[in-house]
């Protein structure tokens, strides 16, 4: 996921998500009005409409969510650390009592963060290529300024979630530069800390399998 892509997912979310779970409440709602009071025949049709909310929109946000939550610790580390619901929890709209005004302020400093990276970015490749189209710049065939070649790094890690993976050498490789230049990028710490976060993860997602075994059957 691209930054304009990230700012586009977040501004979508602020935009719509809060209406659509508010769609499914009331749809909800209705729903159990017409099975306690209303015609029987009314039902299929109610049922419908709150099905059709649920499964139609607001899941596919609350997947959306979830997949900004997967890449905002790597691109956005900074704006990370700041927040509360985004990440912890994944489907808004599932929860009874949830304080959306907290939750669009988020999704709006992410969306903010995103583009101001996103602009940053998109500045230095123009600075670089003036650079190059002048006598005092970076001579072809001379390695990449680091500044441009952290850029080129979080480009990789946007939109090649393979590249997550990949070692010192491996991004060297692909961005022809050094190990060295590599290691020394704020990009590849941000990657070494999501990497932990991630083994963290699997590894309470593994204990907790455990703890839930059956101590008679063992599953």
């Amino acid at each position: 996921m691209s930054f304009p892509e990230i700012a586009h997912t977040a501004r979508l979310l602020h935009s719509t998500y809060p209406t659509a779970a508010a769609d499914l409440r009331r749809a909800e709602q209705v729903l159990k009005d017409t099975r306690t009071d209303g015609p029987a025949e009314h039902v299929p049709a109610a049922s419908h409409t709150y099905r059709s909310i649920r499964d139609e929109v607001c899941e596919p946000l609350g997947r959306k969510l979830a997949e900004l939550a997967s890449v905002v610790p790597v691109l956005l580390p900074g704006t990370w650390k700041t927040l509360r619901l985004v990440g912890g929890v994944q489907h808004w709209h599932r929860e009874r009592i949830f304080d959306w005004e907290a939750g669009i302020a988020e999704l709006r400093a992410i969306e903010s963060a995103a583009l101001s990276v996103g602009g940053a970015m998109v500045a230095a490749e123009a600075k670089q290529d003036g650079d190059e189209g002048t006598v005092t710049g970076r001579r072809e065939g001379s390695p990449a300024k680091k500044a441009t070649v952290n850029a080129r790094m979080m480009d990789l890690i946007s939109k090649l979630p393979e590249c997550h993976a990949w070692s010192v050498r491996q991004f060297a490789n692909r961005l022809e530069c050094s190990k060295s230049t590599v290691s020394e990028q704020p990009a590849w710490s941000t990657l070494k800390v999501y990497r932990e976060m991630a083994r963290q993860k699997r590894a309470e997602v593994k204990q907790t399998k455990w703890q839930n075994r059956s101590p008679k059957t063992g599953q």
